[in-house]
């Protein structure tokens, strides 16, 4: 699955969920490395850096990401094979009791 149709398929879950979400445009004014995707979700703020099965990310994404989560909120680098856990983190945020604000690829903390 290439990166473009992996985060149009998050994009219409976040929509069909009532998410709020955004895509950052790389280029021009554009600070580099900043997240592919803005959500907010029952008041949770999320960044998503997303990528292909074989994608990477960049030092410096991973930079912004950690600092996402260091200013509480969650940050985190999205591949297709994780997205079942990401849309169960959607709808713990959703319920928004008890949910682990940690996201690992292939489950929940």
């Amino acid at each position: 699955m290439t990166e473009k149709t992996f985060e149009t398929k998050i994009k219409k879950f976040l929509e069909a969920e009532g998410c709020y979400c955004r895509k950052i445009w790389g280029g021009g004014m554009q600070k580099a490395g900043l997240p592919d995707l803005f959500i907010c979700c029952n008041g949770f703020f999320l960044a998503i850096e997303v990528k292909s099965d074989k994608g990477r990310p960049s030092e410096l994404q991973l930079y912004e990401l950690d600092q996402i989560k260091k200013s509480g909120g969650t940050g985190l680098v999205l591949y297709p094979k994780d997205f079942d856990s990401f849309k169960e983190l959607i709808r713990q945020m959703k319920e928004g009791d008890g949910f682990a604000m940690e996201f690992q690829p292939g489950r929940l903390l």
